[in-house]
């Protein structure tokens, strides 16, 4: 029996020296939180974009007027896992604007030039997060405010059209408040004349914009 417990002591005795020589067991870090888009933002965007009308005169005419704008934005996310939603406003300037040689604008004769001077939208937006990358799409109300000025009159008449707006982009956060977006919104307007004297008739069809634009999150 004694023999028996001196040698069980040989061999545990050396197990347990290498057991103690061991390093320990790292503790590991915790791995860092997602990127949280839930909050208010507040930034700008310049982009390119295009309106669409038809001119009935003699004959019916499509136009397009192509020009740059740039505005200011607003919103608040919120985010229940991947899934983020929220609402957005946004206003823009433009310098879209075209000439209507032959539109009798006030009742005189001449070339009319006609100007999209504001745009606007109120959207609510739903998209899915991977991580700091945003895939999203967007649907709301447009505004836009227009002019129409003729060689022959000095008189201004303002129109201010209201339609629907759908789109969408992707935004990629740099750091846990600046954000960078590239979207693209269509609207689309209501079908009455914005213009017509009983001759000729001007109709606003559909915008389309391109823009990319930066966002400061608090």
């Amino acid at each position: 029996m004694l023999k028996r417990a001196l040698l069980s002591t040989v061999f545990i005795l050396p197990l347990a020296a290498q057991a103690a020589d061991l390093p320990a067991r790292v503790k590991a870090e915790p791995a860092p939180s997602a990127f949280s888009w839930q909050g208010f933002y507040v930034g700008g965007t310049v982009g390119y974009g295009m309106n669409s009308l038809d001119h009935v005169h003699e004959i019916t005419e499509s136009q397009t007027m192509n020009g740059f704008n740039g505005g200011v934005h607003a919103g608040y996310n919120f985010q229940k896992g991947n899934f983020v939603y929220g609402f957005e406003a946004d206003i823009a300037g433009t310098n879209i604007s075209d000439h209507l040689s032959e539109l009798d604008h006030n009742g005189g004769p001449g070339t009319t030039l006609l100007k999209s001077r504001l745009t606007g939208t109120v959207r609510a937006r739903a998209g899915i997060a991977f991580d700091t990358t945003l895939l999203y799409t967007t649907a709301g109300v447009s505004l836009s405010h227009h002019s129409l000025t003729s060689d022959a009159e000095p008189d201004k008449t303002t129109i201010d059209k209201i339609g629907y707006v759908v789109g969408g982009g992707i935004e990629q956060a740099l750091n846990k408040n600046v954000i960078v977006r590239v979207e693209g919104l269509y609207s689309v307007f209501s079908s009455s004349f914005v213009f017509d004297d009983g001759g000729e008739k001007l109709k606003f069809k559909n915008a389309a914009v391109g823009r990319v634009g930066i966002s400061y999150k608090f």
